[in-house]
């Protein structure tokens, strides 16, 4: 028999329970109206630009078309995201970026839709960081879009960049997103970052999840969020990151050992070497690569790309480990799968680079195992 103190909170616990099953079938439904709503758009679009001649409307179609994939996609993308956050799988991959080119990048991927948007950022700023350039940019994009969604035509969206706090190692950065838009009332704001709430605008689309993603990839990135507003008066959403300066890196002198069985790639690690002033031997295959290792061990790092024929890079590694425990070996992948890369990790790999390969996640990594 249960306490009546246990009991008490068992009860509590059910009902807790019970209210988010209830808010999770809420979603469901509807999600499964707005999933709809795309969808019978493109299928009956793409029934009209089938049966069309004229060129106008064919013109027409196609832009609903992919105005209504782009919003589907969108909404399957939320829903995936919202699942790796449940599991624990949504993870932070730091790379070295520009801060003025993911900008650029982000007012790309927003549709203003007659508003008038305004950019302005301070000049302290650095420009080179390193973090999750992608997640950054799914942030802002997530609030710059729904600063335009809930502001009426003509209305304003400011954005603020400013340089918070500065040392040698991180600055503290601000991206302020202003909007003279609709607004939320208190009640909305104690659940905006709830996935499974919306606030009351059944007018507009959305799961309702964005602002969930959002925060947990705030919480990931070790930043914090905040957000003020007033009804029929705007919003203001302050997101302050604390990002790392990058590093000035020279590997110049450095010497790699490269297994790469396909010849465009091994041109293209070649060349990319070669202008990060790094010397390198590059073989077609794992038994190539113990052939050459085996003659000449000078080597600083080897890159080994995993999906090779003859001998695979798990393989290879198995037996390089076998000749020298403590020589980097870095995987290369197509496959960015979390699970491949785990796999590499497992088999004694002491990091993972992605292809196709961005210049500054290779300099970065070598930089990270180079001893001179």
């Amino acid at each position: 028999m249960l306490s009546s103190e246990k009991e008490e909170l068992y009860k509590k616990a059910l009902i807790v329970i019970d209210k988010a099953n209830s808010k999770k079938i809420e979603l469901l439904n509807k999600m499964n109206h707005d999933i709809r709503t795309p969808l019978n758009a493109i299928v009956g679009y793409s029934n009209l630009l089938v049966k069309s001649e004229n060129i106008n409307d064919i013109k027409e179609y196609a832009n609903k078309i992919i105005n209504s994939s782009d919003y589907l996609l969108n909404l399957i993308n939320d829903i995936l995201e919202i699942g790796k956050i449940e599991s624990g799988k949504l993870i932070i991959n730091k790379k070295e970026f520009s801060l003025n080119e993911m900008m650029k990048e982000v007012f790309l991927n927003i549709d203003v839709k007659g508003k008038k948007i305004k950019y302005i950022s301070d000049n302290k700023l650095f420009d080179k960081f390193v973090s999750d350039k992608r997640k950054i940019q799914q942030v802002l994009i997530n609030i710059i879009s729904n600063a335009v969604k809930y502001t009426k035509e003509n209305g304003e969206i400011n954005i603020y960049v400013n340089m918070l706090e500065d040392n040698d190692k991180y600055q503290i950065v601000d991206f302020c997103i202003v909007d003279n838009g609709i607004g939320m009332s208190e009640e909305v704001l104690k659940t905006i970052f709830n996935p499974y709430s919306r606030g009351n605008v059944e007018s507009i689309q959305g799961t309702g999840l964005g602002m969930s993603i959002t925060k947990e990839i705030i919480n990931l990135l070790n930043g914090e969020i905040k957000i003020e507003s007033e009804l029929n008066i705007g919003s203001k959403v302050s997101v302050r990151l604390k990002l790392e300066k990058s590093e000035i890196i020279d590997i110049s002198g450095m010497k790699v050992l490269v297994a790469e069985d396909n010849y465009f790639n091994r041109e293209i690690i070649s060349l990319l070497l070669n202008e990060l002033n790094v010397e390198c031997d590059i073989v077609n295959n794992g038994k190539e690569l113990i052939e050459k290792y085996t003659l000449t061990s000078n080597y600083d790092l080897i890159l080994m790309d995993l999906e090779m024929p003859i001998l695979n890079g798990y393989d290879t590694t198995k037996i390089i480990r076998n000749l020298d425990q403590h020589i980097p070996i870095i995987a290369m992948s197509a496959n960015s799968f979390e699970s491949e890369k785990e796999k590499a990790i497992q088999f004694t790999m002491n990091d993972y680079i992605d292809k196709p390969i961005d210049i500054n996640n290779l300099k970065r990594i070598l930089f990270k195992f180079y001893k001179k």
